[in-house]
């Protein structure tokens, strides 16, 4: 609450402005506050996929590492539980095919898409956080 108005739902988190590694405190803080304020009790990641053709360089996957490590370690802070997911564990848990993109089960699984980000990743987050319950 700011001025005793509630804020609205976080839509996103972002990298703070400046250098990388100065900036690594400041978004650990936020992560912290952030799963204060939720009260989440338990956070559930989706691991990449494995093999494929394609594999994303180390300027591409270093961002999201560095991004799920602070997320994860602001939980562990907090001792909040942190449960890694495969793709083919969300699938089984999910009653998902084994054929086409997890995002193709959204509708199914989840429902109707909520903010601007669901096609982006919420969706799958969205999922996933179901399949944890069902552990």
């Amino acid at each position: 609450m700011v001025n005793g108005a509630p804020q609205p739902e976080p839509e996103r988190l972002e990298w703070p402005v400046g250098e990388e590694s100065d900036r690594l405190a400041g978004l650990f803080q936020d992560a912290q506050a952030l799963l204060r304020e939720q009260r989440v009790g338990q956070l559930a990641l989706l691991l990449p996929e494995r093999g494929g053709l394609h594999q994303p360089g180390y300027f591409v996957v270093a961002p999201r590492i560095a991004l799920e490590t602070l997320i994860r370690l602001a939980a562990v802070t907090l001792e909040i539980p942190v449960a890694m997911l495969e793709r083919a564990t969300v699938r089984a848990r999910m009653g998902c095919e084994k054929t086409g993109g997890l995002d193709k089960y959204l509708d199914r699984v989840v429902g109707n898409a909520v903010g601007k980000y669901w096609a982006a990743g919420r969706g799958l987050a969205a999922m996933v956080a179901l399949a944890a319950e069902k552990s």
